[in-house]
């Protein structure tokens, strides 16, 4: 009888210690997968501020985006613990901003001196929808539009790449901004355009002025040529723009800045001075078939047939 007993004892104790296991391991499986909710119990917003700065001040594109993309899908967590609270919902907006513009791939500077569409295809433009209705969520809980500058900006910014609103509306949403609480260039160059183009030119034009032009920046003056051009200063845009063609060796900046001013030539309709701009641009990029297209309407509209029919052509294929 005891021998009977014995084995089955045993077995018990071997099948309790199997379940005990099996317990442990689920327990740590779910802790892991759940890893990242659960350290939110020990969040603040400073932390998260924190963890969001981190994020940002990563170099490499892949891994930025990798950290982002983790960052926001604790933030949905955040919101959901703190649905009543504006700050969580703020956050989300400048998480789903910075995500936005990392896909993106380019600075607002380039998008913008490259002339650019937009609204910007996905997946950039769902983040920065994302990050409008988080940004406006979080406002209408502070139960005020008295929010941070830097989430105006953003909120702009935003708006902005997904043409939410037009750029007179946009710009009243950052009109009392104090741009010397500001540091960083791109911000401070979507401020110049945005003011410039609203109701306040001068100021906009005040910033580009005193905080975006730097000598011996070809980035810069671009970028002031494009945004005299895009505000219809457009003596102004010529002129930067052959300062930059007589003193850069940069061959993606020469090719941008011909680009750029036969487009000037051409909405001024001095056909041929475009015509030569395109040519110049061409030896850049020979295969580039937007400069082709605009010097196929420069040629069309100072007479050229052959030029016309291509331009008709290309625009059945299109249709088809």
């Amino acid at each position: 009888m005891y021998y009977r007993y014995k084995p089955r004892k045993r077995e018990r104790r071997v099948l309790k210690r199997f379940l005990l296991f099996l317990v442990m391991a689920v327990f740590l499986s779910a802790a892991y997968y759940f890893r990242s909710y659960l350290m939110f119990w020990k969040y603040t917003d400073n932390r998260v501020l924190s963890e969001i700065s981190a994020a940002a001040s990563v170099v490499d594109s892949t891994k930025r985006i990798a950290g982002l993309n983790d960052l926001d899908g604790v933030m949905k967590k955040y919101r959901d613990d703190n649905p009543l609270k504006s700050e969580p919902f703020l956050m989300s907006g400048k998480v789903s901003y910075m995500l936005g513009a990392s896909l993106l791939g380019e600075d607002f500077s380039w998008y913008f001196i490259e002339d650019r569409p937009v609204p910007v295809p996905d997946p950039s433009s769902r983040h920065f929808i994302a990050a409008v209705k988080h940004i406006k969520k979080g406002i209408a809980l502070n139960g005020s539009s008295d929010i941070p500058s830097q989430y105006r900006v953003i909120l702009a910014r935003a708006m902005y790449y997904t043409s939410f609103k037009s750029t007179a509306e946009i710009a009243s949403i950052v009109e009392n901004v104090d741009v010397d609480t500001i540091d960083d260039k791109e911000e401070l160059r979507f401020l110049s355009y945005i003011l410039a183009s609203g109701k306040s030119p001068e100021k906009g034009f005040r910033i580009l002025a005193e905080k975006c032009v730097e000598s011996g920046n070809e980035k810069a003056r671009l970028f002031e040529a494009a945004m005299k051009k895009k505000t219809g200063k457009y003596t102004d845009a010529i002129m930067v723009y052959r300062d930059v063609i007589a003193s850069s060796k940069d061959e993606r900046v020469l090719k941008i800045a011909r680009l750029s001013l036969g487009k000037v030539y051409y909405g001024q309709l001095l056909y041929r001075e475009a015509v030569a701009r395109f040519e110049e641009a061409l030896r850049f990029d020979p295969e580039n078939t937007e400069i082709k297209g605009w010097m196929d309407r420069a040629l069309a509209a100072s007479g050229d047939r052959q030029a016309a029919a291509r331009i008709l052509k290309n625009a059945g294929t299109q249709l088809e």
